[in-house]
């Protein structure tokens, strides 16, 4: 599949990278060359994370077990797993569809843009994101000082210090070798205290406005905190500096905005056209809009354990398998195509979709519908419920039920443990 990738901020090797460059330094250390190896170790400390804004780029994207990669798209390609997505949400967009992520440690959501809805939902089952996505986007409305102060500090002390190392060199080489030397101690003045001081500013990391789309509504900090259902939103804008969100009563609230900043997750053009994109979605969907989420027709639901005990409730999936595959899906009581939703769907009951993956693998006949199963249940974020679901669905991992008896024993052991901390 083709998507347009937007990823401002880059993977972080490319945020690292000048640290490789740190033998050569070492070298030159060893070869009796300390002041070009202090000053070329400083440059390249400087240099690490004063990464532009990266523009966004096609890309190819690979579906693989519980992650996608993209590929063909040179610093930008990498691997996104479902495990580091903290928040999701889709919109369409004059371009096409949007797929936002919320990522483990960025500050601004990753987005592909792809073609079709089609596309969109096959990503989502390869994360584990369901229809209505989850969890909370955030962009940032001012950029914080690790992007503009901290890396504008940091090139100033790396162009001083390999100015200071010139000075120096030439000023060898010279009859003048005196004033060489005074304006390299000059520049190396000025190198080092505006070095210091973008690496300490780069710990500010956070943004002092910022607009975040959760499940319920939006959460704006700006010049006070809110948060406003979405059935309550009017509209939003930026004018003059200030970006406002329009709240019914002909009020509105406001944050402080400026989309510029020297490297890292400023909002570009792009991404704010991708932050008005999804708070419409958002609001539309609040109001009944959108694409409605397909639910299973047959009686699906006569797959809950509820408070059944674990031995119990797997052998009545299996003779409920074992019927299935006698009679066939169609005319019976469940059709394959709700076990396939039920189990790719992560807003259902865990157990209702370990009970439909387990019916699938004992009565599917598709060679790839194992690798399907397992690359559902790969995306499931909670660990803990991760392992129950794959005892539960895969025979060879299930000896009578015990082995899913021990882990809910576990897990019980430790919420009581918590509970009695408390």
């Amino acid at each position: 599949m083709r998507a347009v990738l937007h990823d401002p901020e880059g993977p972080f090797w490319l945020r690292v990278v000048p640290l490789a460059g740190l033998v050569l330094p070492a070298i030159l250390f060893g070869l009796g060359f300390h002041l070009y190896a202090w000053g070329l170790g400083f440059v390249l400390l400087c240099l690490t994370g004063v990464v532009p804004r990266l523009r966004p780029r096609p890309v190819d994207v690979e579906l693989g077990v519980g992650k996608i990669e993209l590929k063909n798209a040179g610093a930008l390609s990498q691997t996104l797993s479902a495990k580091a997505v903290t928040g999701a949400s889709t919109a369409r967009t004059a371009e096409g569809v949007a797929l936002s992520l919320q990522r483990r440690g960025r500050q601004v959501p990753t987005t592909l843009v792809f073609q079709t809805e089609d596309e969109v939902a096959r990503v989502r089952e390869a994360l584990g994101i369901g229809h209505a996505g989850f969890g909370e986007m955030s962009w940032p409305l001012m950029p914080g000082a690790a992007t503009t102060l901290a890396p504008a500090m940091r090139l100033i002390g790396a162009i001083f210090t390999a100015l200071s190392m010139m000075l120096y060199f030439v000023g060898t080489l010279g009859d003048n070798g005196t004033l060489g030397s005074v304006l390299a101690t000059l520049c190396l003045i000025l190198a080092i205290p505006a070095g210091f001081l973008g690496f300490f500013t780069a710990l500010d990391r956070g943004s002092s406005q910022h607009v975040a789309l959760g499940p319920q509504g939006v959460r704006l900090q700006g010049f006070q905190r809110s948060h406003v259902p979405y059935q309550a939103v009017e509209g939003a804008r930026v004018k003059d500096g200030l970006f406002e969100l329009g709240v019914s009563g002909d009020r509105s609230l406001k944050a402080r905005y400026r989309t510029t900043a020297f490297a890292g997750p400023a909002l570009g053009r792009e991404d704010e056209a991708l932050l008005f994109a999804q708070l419409r979605a958002a609001v539309e969907r609040a109001g009944g809009a959108g694409p409605r989420k397909r639910e299973a027709l047959t009686r699906i639901d006569t797959l809950r354990r509820g408070d059944e005990p674990v031995r119990d409730w797997l052998a009545r999936i299996d003779v409920t398998a074992s019927m299935l595959a006698q009679t066939g899906y169609r005319g019976g009581a469940i059709e394959k195509e709700d076990l396939w939703l039920t189990l790719a769907d992560p807003d259902a009951e865990a157990y209702l979709r370990a009970a439909a993956g387990r019916v699938l693998l004992r009565v599917e006949q598709e060679p790839q519908a194992r690798v399907r199963v397992e690359t559902i249940v790969a995306a499931v974020r909670d660990e803990g419920m991760q392992k129950r679901m794959r005892v539960a669905i895969f025979p060879e991992l299930d000896v009578a039920g015990s082995e899913l008896e021990s882990l809910e024993g576990a897990e019980t052991s430790a919420q009581r443990r918590m509970s009695m901390g408390r």
